[in-house]
């Protein structure tokens, strides 16, 4: 089943051969949740209007992207994107 995201990010890597573009959303809200007898953490995010994704986070992925979003806050010249 081909998502809406996916469908659009097709579309624009059709268009914009680079990669360059991408269709971004403001973070509204987020929450970090345990389920119960879970190992990984529960990751939900979420924008203004209400369009929601969640997912379970395994421990190397949560360190690494708390690292990537700690050094991406500092200011810097052109910086590479961080990718999992």
């Amino acid at each position: 089943m081909m998502s809406i995201p996916r469908m659009l990010r097709q579309a624009l890597e059709a268009r914009f051969a680079d990669g360059s573009l991408r269709m971004i959303h403001e973070l509204g809200d987020w929450r970090v949740e345990r389920a119960v007898g879970a190992d990984a953490p529960i990751l939900s995010l979420a924008t203004p209007d209400g369009f929601e994704a969640t997912f379970a986070v395994a421990t190397l992925q949560a360190d690494r992207l708390g690292e990537t979003l700690r050094h991406s806050a500092v200011p810097s010249a052109a910086r590479a994107p961080a990718v999992n």
